[in-house]
């Protein structure tokens, strides 16, 4: 008995709530994108547009991978020897849904490792953080600068460029990603003070809770939470302050996003909010796959239209056949 799965089972897979927010959306993405300050790549609002944007893709890409594992699925056949009682379909059947769902997950979190073992061979240059950002002599060690003799400061000229943040002093960062892969710091608001000084200095305004700026922006993206974007979390409001200042600063015409927050029920979803990214991601973002397979259906799609069988009956010798023939012509001849 061969049967496509399609004919009895359906699925109705549900995602985490963040890859239907708002945090995903072209209007949000535009915004992170036009929020960045000049002269500070350690900024959170730096690194803001590349962080959402690795989420939303890595939604779209979970979104495709599921739709593509389910369509393939459905296409496969199940087979069986025999017809199945109820009892013995619903074994069979959680076997192999359970095969099913941990393979997709499997191989999603294969494609996701993948790219991050490939980041941290190649450390490729992701670009300038800031807006027309300048990078000074004490936060990349490794580089030529050439020394400006009118006011005596030191600016790049040739630089090896280092993957992640690229701030080394002590009271900020000291670890360097071309060394150590597992460089992370967590993400700040920053106030640039140039007015005593030839060379901007930092000073933190706010440390962003479940953020951290790390080798890469998938590593940064991984190694974060969502506890900030929740409802009822007094980061968000704090973040969109400082945000909508940095866009209407930066746009002519701004068009401003009042971004919906996250909403967290302990009995619809399996990720609470300080879980880290890595997890969800690596589960395919999955929160339920909602799987349904009704026994009547699988029994409607099993019964035959018509049936054939096969019967032994007794076939008569040739002396047999020959002794009834001779008593049916005695028996005619007798009633003539």
């Amino acid at each position: 008995m061969i049967i496509p799965h399609g004919t009895f089972i359906t699925l109705s897979p549900v995602v985490h709530q963040v890859c239907s927010s708002d945090f995903v959306t072209d209007k949000w993405l535009l915004i992170m994108q036009n929020s960045k300050i000049k002269a500070n790549s350690a900024d959170w609002r730096n690194k803001a547009f590349s962080t959402f944007s690795l989420l939303s893709n890595l939604c779209q890409l979970a979104n495709k991978t599921i739709n593509d594992a389910i369509h393939h699925f459905l296409l496969q056949p199940f087979i069986a020897s025999n017809a199945l009682n109820e009892s013995d379909f619903d074994v069979q059947l959680s076997a192999i849904l359970d095969q099913f769902f941990q393979s997709t997950i499997l191989y999603f979190g294969l494609l996701v490792e993948t790219e991050q073992i490939l980041t941290q061979i190649d450390q490729p240059y992701s670009g300038v953080d800031g807006d027309g950002e300048e990078l000074f002599e004490e936060e990349n060690p490794i580089g030529i600068f050439a020394t400006d003799k009118t006011n005596n400061r030191k600016t790049v000229k040739l630089v090896f460029n280092l993957t992640g943040p690229r701030t080394t002093k002590s009271t900020y960062f000291n670890c360097i990603c071309a060394f150590n892969i597992s460089c992370q710091v967590p993400a700040r608001i920053y106030e640039i003070d140039q007015a005593w000084a030839q060379t901007p200095t930092l000073k933190e305004l706010y440390k962003v809770p479940g953020s951290v700026v790390s080798c890469s922006a998938t590593n940064s993206l991984m190694l974060s939470t969502l506890e900030c974007y929740y409802l009822h979390s007094d980061c968000l409001p704090i973040l969109m302050d400082f945000t909508k200042k940095q866009y209407f600063y930066n746009v002519k015409s701004p068009v401003w996003l009042v971004v919906r927050p996250l909403v967290y029920n302990s009995t619809s979803s399996r990720f609470p909010p300080n879980i880290s990214i890595s997890k969800i991601i690596k589960n395919m973002t999955i929160e339920r796959w909602n799987p349904s397979y009704p026994y009547d259906q699988f029994y409607k799609s099993c019964a035959p239209s018509f049936c054939t069988y096969s019967k032994r009956v007794h076939i008569k010798t040739i002396a047999e056949v020959i002794i009834t023939m001779i008593s049916m012509i005695g028996g005619l001849i007798f009633s003539l």
